[in-house]
């Protein structure tokens, strides 16, 4: 556990988290007849060195078996960089104020034809976790 713990202080500390979830709060599952069941917080913890973070059963544990087969868990967690401005990298707040501003040099447009500013799009673009398939 302790490379786990480094990896993701030295995640953090260079400010490279695509995806800042910071804790998990519950998991909670429905099972074939739609009860729900709260999933024990010892049975699994965050991964939050991957991109994007995941949840890992600890060893000994599985997850429940006789659950539906769609939308059967629902995983409410903590997210962001932090509460301070301070905390969010500095490329976000220069995309949210290049959105301010072209949002204010297009007001009374129609909000529709409005798009996002592709010198935003690009700011923001190492913070997009792509997948395929």
């Amino acid at each position: 556990m302790p490379d786990r713990a480094a990896a993701s202080v030295s995640a953090r500390q260079t400010g490279t988290r695509k995806s800042p979830v910071s804790s998990i709060t519950s998991i909670v599952s429905y099972d074939l007849e739609n009860a729900t069941s709260t999933f024990a917080s010892a049975s699994y913890f965050l991964d939050d060195v991957s991109e994007p973070p995941r949840v890992v059963l600890n060893s000994g544990y599985s997850w429940p078996t006789d659950r539906r087969n769609r939308n059967s868990m629902v995983i409410t967690f903590v997210a962001g960089y932090g509460s301070a401005s301070s905390s969010v990298p500095a490329d976000i707040l220069v995309a949210c104020r290049m959105l301010v501003a072209h949002l204010y040099e297009h007001r009374g447009d129609d909000l529709e034809a409005v798009s996002i500013p592709p010198a935003a799009i690009e700011v923001l673009s190492p913070y997009v976790v792509r997948r395929l398939g």
